[in-house]
């Protein structure tokens, strides 16, 4: 482990927090809305497990063997399945939380590291002894691998670093972050996680699905299949092999995806009606589809 990029997922309109390891599958939090998903790390499928419509978001996420314990002023609990099994009061604010075997430990605003006794819950005790300051107050999520703990720093415009480190916040180990606003960390093992059968099947896969409707009067609908998270561009062109517009030029998720052009160039104009090309390309790899515009 060297702190490279194996893999990633870019999500729109989502902001997750948290991050939690139960039988090698991982949880994250939603803090735009009060969800709990599974994240598929083959795909970066989000699949829902807790949504408490009585809530309005989530802070943290983390699992003590049978429950799952999330955060939004007062603590919630539920089984694996997203059951909820009460609330406790708990006026904290938490920025990531962990299960260490024993006691339920909470990275707080106040940039300390606090701990506390949930075995009468309800009732939630604190255990003073046991707080500690994290790496920087920088830090966001917590998690815990059965020795120590893990936290990623969040600060605008600057990449910070992926912490791992013991009870008394002294960093065993360190790694600078490939993105800004780290949320949470934790290790899983790649190798013992079952990719799903269909993901596997569509990994050579770069395709256009639909180009729809065509012909193309104000609009079409532009849906294909990116079976890799990578660069990939989407662009038309004239009959002449003159580029009317770019639609995509960046690093796109897996999975299928649309994309709508409304029949215009670069700079905002109606096309002319006519034949064009709508070039997919992606992984050395190029699919072409033709569209007729009419008025």
């Amino acid at each position: 482990m060297d702190g490279s990029v194996y893999n990633y997922y870019e999500y729109s309109n989502v902001r997750l927090c948290g991050l939690e390891v139960v039988n090698n599958e991982v949880y994250v939090a939603e803090a735009f809305c009060p969800l709990v998903y599974k994240l598929d790390v083959h795909t970066g499928n989000l699949e829902t497990i807790i949504f408490d419509i009585s809530l309005y978001y989530l802070y943290d996420v983390c699992f003590d063997g049978t429950y799952f314990y999330v955060d939004e002023w007062d603590l919630n609990r539920y089984d694996i399945n997203g059951n909820k099994d009460g609330t406790a009061n708990f006026d904290e604010y938490v920025l990531g939380a962990a299960w260490n075997g024993e006691h339920y430990w909470t990275l707080n605003d106040t940039n300390e590291i606090r701990c506390w006794d949930i075995s009468g819950w309800p009732t939630i005790t604190e255990v003073p002894s046991n707080n500690f300051t994290p790496p920087t107050p920088d830090c966001r999520g917590l998690w815990f691998d059965g020795q120590y703990f893990w936290t990623s720093e969040s600060i605008a415009n600057t990449l910070g670093h992926i912490y791992k480190f013991d009870y008394s916040g002294t960093v065993i180990d360190q790694w600078l972050e490939p993105a800004y606003r780290g949320g949470g960390a934790c290790v899983i093992d790649l190798v013992g996680v079952e990719e799903n059968p269909s993901a596997a099947k569509g990994k050579e896969k770069l395709e256009f699905i639909s180009v729809s409707p065509n012909p193309v009067r104000r609009y079409v609908n532009i849906t294909f299949m990116h079976a890799y998270p990578g660069r990939l561009r989407l662009t038309v062109y004239n009959v002449l092999g003159q580029r009317v517009i770019t639609l995509v030029d960046g690093i796109a998720c897996a999975g299928m995806q649309s994309v709508i052009w409304s029949g215009t160039d670069n700079t905002g104009e109606r096309v002319s009606p006519g034949v064009y090309i709508i070039k997919l390309e992606s992984g050395g790899k190029v699919h072409s589809q033709k569209v007729m515009v009419v008025n």
